[in-house]
């Protein structure tokens, strides 16, 4: 795949102005009580995202995108700014840092308006890209995405990799994210084909570049299909069966030789087990600055034919003395400077 324009966002759409159909929702709330069943979310994304008793009456937009937005709405400044500018530029093969930074402290006239959740988004695309096929491809890279929010990953990889390199499947359980991802992308991405199966349209990646569905409604679809397969920051606040159900999912769904991104803190709402399948190789597990403080690795492996667990093992053990390590050099660095862990 070749990369092109180095940005994030070509049109910047603020989440809360979004104007959502309130039927729309209650139809989603609906279908999930009706048809979820062991994909029901975790009860925190059901007070979260609509669909639950404990869920607020009122339909209100700005509480509903809340939970995807929190800390990551900030803009950002030199001090947030100060945590993350040296990792990306070390990482960064696409040449998305200098568009927007001049420096750890010098923020330029496009990334007036970029986010920290921005950041993330960074670091995400620039840990994916080097995995991915290179050079010209004779089909388009196929991507799935659990828990991909109102869009933020899949708009930032279609802005920038060429038109038609890409055909993306976003899945969720919870009703919020399925409005949002729909209203959000056909407003900062209007060039393209955008399915949801409540606007009626059948899954067909011939039709559409991105299209966005329940997982239960598409569990049995798309079998070895994809090339790779996405999580961040969303299995983190699921229950251990859903973990494993969309471990085993992936494996599924991937294609052999196929490659798999997870971003998730392991200290957060779920703090159970990773039971990665043992042919997942390893290839890269690191901390990033979502949280130098915490236990929140960036891991990406490939599906393949053999058992990885010695060598897993061996790359978990670095990991853990990596953390250790960057925890204190981040922390030093963050005193010196008179600035404040978050």
């Amino acid at each position: 795949m070749q990369a092109t324009a180095p940005q994030l966002r070509k049109h910047i759409v603020e989440l809360e102005s979004l104007e959502l159909d309130e039927a729309l929702f209650n139809r989603i709330k609906d279908d999930l009580l009706q048809n979820a069943g062991r994909h029901m979310p975790a009860q925190v994304w059901l007070k979260a995202g609509g669909g639950g008793a404990e869920a607020a009456s009122e339909f209100d937009v700005k509480n509903l995108i809340f939970p995807w937005l929190g800390f990551g709405k900030t803009l950002v400044a030199p001090e947030s700014l100060s945590w993350y500018y040296p990792f990306i530029k070390d990482i960064d093969t696409l040449g998305v840092v200098d568009t927007y930074f001049a420096g750890p402290a010098e923020i330029r006239p496009a990334g007036q308006e970029l986010l920290i959740a921005d950041l993330g988004t960074m670091i995400d695309i620039n840990l994916i890209a080097p995995f991915l096929p290179q050079g010209p491809q004779p089909r388009p890279l196929r991507v799935i995405e659990v828990g991909g929010g109102y869009g933020r990953l899949a708009e930032a990889l279609f802005n920038v990799y060429d038109g038609g390199q890409l055909q993306y499947v976003m899945i969720d359980a919870v009703p919020a994210s399925l409005i949002f991802a729909y209203e959000y992308l056909t407003r900062a991405r209007p060039d393209l084909r955008i399915g949801s199966f409540y606007r009626g349209d059948a899954y067909d990646l011939q039709r559409f570049d991105i299209y966005i569905c329940p997982i239960w409604h598409f569990e049995t679809a798309g079998a070895g299909q994809f090339d790779l397969a996405i999580n961040v920051q969303s299995m983190q606040e699921m229950d251990q069966h859903h973990v494993d159900y969309y471990l085993g999912w992936f494996d599924t769904v991937l294609k052999p030789g196929a490659t798999a991104y997870l971003c998730n803190r392991r200290d957060h709402v779920f703090r159970g087990e990773w039971h990665y399948p043992a042919h997942w190789e390893c290839l890269l597990k690191t901390c990033t600055p979502r949280s130098w403080t915490r236990d929140f690795p960036a891991e990406v492996y490939r599906k393949g034919e053999r058992s990885y667990a010695a060598q897993n093992h061996l790359a978990e053990v670095r990991y853990q003395r990596e953390l250790t390590r960057a925890n204190e050099r981040q922390l030093e660095r963050a005193a010196a400077a008179g600035y404040k862990v978050y």
